[in-house]
């Protein structure tokens, strides 16, 4: 018999427990959330300080019955979910339900990673679970508010227009992409004709401006941008104005799951489901540290790893003097995990991965690494020419240096020569060109941006990104389009309903 017992939620996550604890550690998975609210009535008390009727799943009772069976015979236990709220309430929950004896045996404890190491120092800093309360009751004011919102809300949204429900999170990512497709709806495009020429310098260097004023939108006609031309063609154009400057490109932040899912749809065309499935696979296999995070963040030691990494295989212009540490941009970070980072760094190619998990790891990789090196430096070129009342203007870099760009290859950089000028000097026309163009509607949402827009609103948390998204399409409230987010005509006929009534 083992001395003592680990729960922990994911079964996945069993064999590396295992093989870094041996054999006097048993290792059970509760498979996620063993207890709910009642689905009877409310499940919620609400002339009773809203106490919530918590039941066990009917589909988990055989794995909290071994469970039971094992916590009696074991001498410690360790209740070990995720630190996440949710992570706590699976632990807490499953507490509240043992018995006083087992209790006693019972600590909370808490690893960022699925690491000897990281396992190892969890559980030598075990704590009281009652030490969690004020995440438990904020655990528990979320999902009663769910509950009240959804279950008060559903029912009339469902016999008003045909769908399925309606809840505090799922209806206001709902009223962001319906909204955006309000706009496209109403959208009037505007007609105008953008004057752009080619001009050669005096050393023969081909440049293309484009019109500044009078401004593009306010040339409506043909007429008005062949007049601009007539012009070009009869006069002279000379440099007005010309500037030039190095400018210095800092590394981004290490990864939080908002950005991660930001990331790889951009960069890599992976949709939540994908990237997330993919990042759930590598915190299990001991990869990376806990994916479902808000934080910029990482620990001493794993900066030090960082920065010796790069100290040993670059040159010493990649390096910065000291460490660079980040703050979150989101007001409503809890910032209860680290940033998302390998837990090897030295580890560049781990193998046994599927195709999706290489992807991710080498992406999570590429931005851990780069986020403790060197400043990129660019020369940034302007140029302004003049003729009669017309100005146009053209831009360009270059870059001097690639700094932590060497590392992360993900990131789009539009280099595009453009030579020096002298203000005052006349410059050659070689050709005009002007075309009917319209103004376009507001973009879809892509997955990444509809996700920066929930960070940015404060709407859902890192753990239930991937889920809104996943609800919204399930309900038939959403299309995905490729990587756009399209409103369904029942999703804006749902959101209507909810705006209309103050529902949301």
């Amino acid at each position: 018999m083992s001395k003592n017992l680990i729960i922990i939620e994911s079964p996945n996550k069993i064999a590396s427990f295992s093989k870094y604890l041996g054999k006097d550690y048993r290792i059970m998975a509760t498979v996620g959330h063993i207890f709910e609210l009642s689905k009877k009535k409310l499940g919620v008390d609400l002339k009773n300080n809203y106490t919530e009727d918590i039941i066990a799943i009917k589909e988990k009772k055989n794995i909290l019955n071994e469970i039971c069976k094992e916590a009696e015979k074991a001498e410690k236990i360790y209740l070990m979910s995720d630190s996440d709220t949710e992570g706590c309430a699976i632990s807490r929950q499953l507490y509240n339900n043992f018995n006083d004896k087992v209790k006693r045996k019972c600590k909370r404890a808490t690893t960022n990673e699925i690491t000897k190491s990281g396992i190892e120092k969890g559980i030598a800093n075990a704590y009281s679970i009652l030490d969690e309360e004020e995440k438990y009751q904020a655990y528990l004011t979320r999902r009663i508010t769910d509950r009240i919102a959804g279950f008060k809300t559903s029912f009339i949204t469902q016999q008003a227009t045909g769908g399925t429900s309606a809840g505090r999170v799922q209806s206001a990512g709902l009223r962001v992409i319906a909204e955006r497709e309000e706009e496209i709806n109403k959208f009037i495009p505007v007609v105008y004709w953008p004057v752009e020429i080619d001009i050669k310098n005096n050393s023969n260097e081909l440049v293309t401006a484009l019109i500044k004023s009078p401004k593009p939108l306010d040339i409506s006609c043909e007429a008005d941008a062949n007049k601009i031309i007539s012009e070009l063609k009869t006069s002279k154009i000379k440099v007005s104005d010309f500037q030039s400057k190095v400018e210095q490109s800092k590394p981004y932040p290490p990864f939080t799951t908002s950005t991660l899912m930001q990331a790889a749809a951009s960069s890599l065309g992976m949709n939540s489901d994908k990237i997330m499935n993919a990042a759930q696979n590598l915190f299990a296999s001991g990869k990376i540290t806990y994916h479902r995070t808000d934080s910029v963040v990482i620990e001493p030691k794993g900066i030090a790893d960082i920065r010796s990494y790069i100290s040993s295989n670059l040159s010493a212009n990649y390096s910065t003097p000291s460490a660079l540490f980040y703050a979150t941009k989101n007001a409503s970070a809890q910032q209860a995990h680290e940033a998302i980072r390998p837990t090897n760094i030295n580890d560049r190619k781990p193998v046994g991965l599927n195709s999706d998990e290489q992807k991710a790891y080498d992406l999570i990789w590429c931005r851990t690494v780069a986020s403790q090196m060197s400043n990129a430096q660019y020369q940034r070129n302007s140029v302004e020419f003049t003729n009669g009342s017309s100005i146009f203007g053209a831009t360009g870099s270059k870059e001097l240096f690639d700094g932590w760009r060497k590392i992360y290859k993900y990131s789009t950089s539009s280099d595009k020569y453009l030579p020096e000028f002298k203000i005052g000097e006349e410059v050659s026309l070689i050709d005009t060109r002007t075309e009917r163009k319209e103004t376009q509607p507001p973009n879809r949402y892509t997955e990444a941006s509809f996700i920066k827009f929930l960070e940015n609103s404060g709407i859902g948390r890192p753990s239930t990104y991937k889920s809104i998204i996943k609800t919204l399409v399930d309900r038939t409230y959403i299309e995905r389009n490729k990587m756009t987010l399209s409103a369904t005509e029942l999703g804006m006929k749902v959101n209507t309903f909810l705006v209309s009534n103050n529902f949301c």
